[in-house]
């Protein structure tokens, strides 16, 4: 029985009878399963194929899938070594896979066992090293210094934290207004003795008038004394300097020059009167205090001015 080529529909390359894969493009050539082959054996007869056995399973008999057995090999053709036990296929010498369907013909078949790693190559280890860059072999090295640069600076920052998160916190609120509880001013300094020292705190431009002595020392003491309702951090103090500019006596005082804060028990901070309205003083303090001096560290004289000078109002701010 002359063979009969297999055309492959993929690429249309002729392909032997028998293969199930195009020699050409590799695709598969597909058979039918429905014909069933004999495999002769040394007496020349031809092998009877058992009839599969159905197996039972969970949704009743299982049929068992179809077997071919391919006749022996055209004429000129060497005798399949090994037939697959899946397909029926016959293979020549050497394969280890069938040549239909994959299966590995033979279960005991060394090839199929994984070996060990061959041994690299003298000197590949140190050819390898040579092309990896500088800054990779060095990795470890690098993150390392990283690690400990940013454990140093860690402990160099924590300690700056406790401070600088109010300061953050205190930069991003609003001013709120400071309630006083009183004011009052040193004996024997105010000009009308029948004046109220909370005039300086009632949000008016009433104000309150002091004697100015030159030969005095300059200091926030024996001045204004604000009390405030309870400890406080203060943030800005405001104050206006002398009478309000509509006021027609305003001429005829001395100007105050330079006036002084101090919070609680703190030092007396001079800041220079450079404008006709409020003079703003945001002290760096961030302690609470409950005590607020005022005092006029400095007056400008005018020609004709009467030795007094005046404050019109004191504001308090906290965040």
């Amino acid at each position: 029985m002359d063979s009969i080529d297999v055309i492959c529909d993929s690429c249309g390359t002729a392909n032997r009878a028998g293969a199930e894969f195009c020699q050409n493009c590799k695709a598969f050539l597909a058979w039918n399963r429905g014909h069933t082959a004999t495999q002769p054996n040394q007496s020349g007869q031809p092998n009877h194929t058992p009839e599969p056995t159905p197996a039972s399973g969970p949704g009743g008999p299982v049929q068992a899938p179809p077997t071919r057995v391919e006749a022996a090999p055209p004429p000129g053709q060497p005798a399949w070594a090994s037939y697959c036990t899946w397909c029926g296929a016959g293979n020549p010498v050497g394969r280890h896979l069938c040549r239909r369907c994959g299966l590995l013909l033979d279960q005991g078949d060394p090839w199929s066992r994984p070996t060990a790693s061959a041994a690299p190559p003298a000197g590949s280890t140190a050819v390898y090293q040579r092309a990896v860059p500088g800054w990779y072999r060095g990795r470890m090295l690098t993150a390392g210094a990283g690690i400990t640069a940013l454990v140093v600076l860690l402990a160099f920052a924590l300690p700056s934290i406790p401070k600088i998160l109010p300061a953050w916190d205190d930069a991003h609120r609003t001013l709120q207004p400071v309630p006083v509880a009183g004011a009052n001013v040193a004996a024997g300094l105010a000009v009308d003795a029948k004046a109220k020292p909370t005039a300086l705190i009632d949000g008016t431009y009433e104000g309150m008038t002091l004697r100015w002595n030159s030969q005095r020392a300059p200091s926030c003491a024996g001045w204004i004394t604000l009390q405030l309702a309870k400890p406080t951090r203060i943030a800005q103090v405001k104050v206006y300097p002398g009478l309000e500019k509509d006021n027609p006596k305003r001429d005829l005082e001395l100007r105050p020059g330079r006036i002084g804060i101090q919070l609680g028990d703190g030092g007396c901070t001079p800041t220079d009167v450079t404008n006709d309205e409020w003079l703003t003083v945001d002290p760096e303090d961030a302690t609470e205090v409950t005590t607020v001096r005022v005092g006029i560290l400095a007056a400008a004289a005018k020609d004709g001015a009467s030795n007094q000078v005046s404050v019109t109002e004191i504001v308090l701010y906290t965040r």
